[in-house]
């Protein structure tokens, strides 16, 4: 068994590729079509390669947010919360089974507000 501390979701709040997809998304757009030539996705990752540096610096100023939906924000609070529980209990086979089912119950039903 290996312990939640090496998966790699643990104690992250980004568990999904949303990020990736969102990017991936925003290229698809400033391509505007389906036969998009060499020449113009290299100048449009050309244009993107431009911002990071300014990202990276938002970043470390923390002023570039990430933008979240209520519901993912609530889920992830009790998310969150079950791993604070976990890091503080005794770490039986238990205490690993009960964190991973309450981190599954979140994504089966609503979260209340």
């Amino acid at each position: 068994m290996w312990l939640p501390q090496l998966w790699p979701s643990f104690g992250k709040a980004i568990r999904t590729n949303n990020n990736a997809e969102g990017w991936h998304t925003r290229i698809n757009r400033r391509g505007r079509h389906s036969n998009l030539k060499l020449s113009e996705l290299i100048q449009i990752l050309h244009s993107e390669a431009d911002i990071i540096p300014l990202q990276a610096t938002l970043l470390c100023q923390g002023l570039l947010k990430r933008i979240q939906k209520e519901s993912s924000k609530r889920i992830q609070l009790h998310i969150f919360k079950y791993w604070a529980a976990y890091k503080l209990s005794p770490k039986t086979i238990q205490d690993a089974a009960n964190l991973l089912t309450n981190c599954t119950n979140m994504y089966l039903k609503p979260i209340a507000a």
